[in-house]
């Protein structure tokens, strides 16, 4: 008998942008928020984010993209919004940040203690760390597209049962909607 797959936690998109809004205003306030919604609109694990430098970003046929190694130093290609990447090379020449230096210079540890601050001050008191922006991410992904193996392959999933969480926890969520419509009176 397999594994149980359970439906994750994640954050809906206002709680995101208050979120980010409230990373605005904690000390180094511009790199919280692009590194706030770095992890959201990218998907990327902490420790991806904190990685990239300027010479990974580039553009493939005209799509805006970061190439990550992930988890067992696996590269892939990550989508990244125009506007945010905009943004990132607005950061990256503001900051005078040279093409093999960390476009993001702060520790892991440091992040997540950000992202839970940034959290309490948005009014949020459920846990928060930077894992739940990967969790948003994908769900947001599917339910957009509603194509589980696009979330697989953009967020370097080896086994689809992990992308199965985000199906998951969606079916449940639609399940939930659904039966409010159920009368039995």
């Amino acid at each position: 008998m397999g594994r149980k797959v359970k439906p994750v936690s994640y954050l809906r998109l206002p709680e995101i942008h208050a979120v980010a809004e409230a990373a605005k205003s904690l000390r180094y306030g511009e790199r919280n928020h692009l590194l706030v919604r770095l992890l959201f609109q990218t998907g990327l694990r902490i420790s991806e984010a904190l990685s990239l430098t300027p010479s990974d970003l580039v553009q493939v046929d005209g799509v805006y993209a970061a190439r990550v190694k992930g988890k067992g130093r696996k590269e892939r290609w990550v989508h990244i919004p125009p506007a945010l990447y905009s943004e990132l090379r607005d950061y990256i020449l503001f900051h005078s940040i040279q093409p093999h230096q960390k476009i993001f210079k702060v520790h892991r540890t440091n992040a997540w203690r950000m992202l839970q601050k940034a959290a309490r001050q948005a009014g949020l008191f459920k846990r928060v760390f930077p894992h739940i922006l990967r969790h948003s991410h994908a769900i947001e992904v599917l339910r957009q597209t509603r194509n589980p193996r696009v979330v697989q392959l953009h967020l370097g999933h080896s086994s689809a049962t992990t992308t199965m969480r985000y199906l998951i926890t969606l079916e449940q969520e639609e399940a939930l909607r659904a039966m409010r419509e159920v009368r039995f009176e």
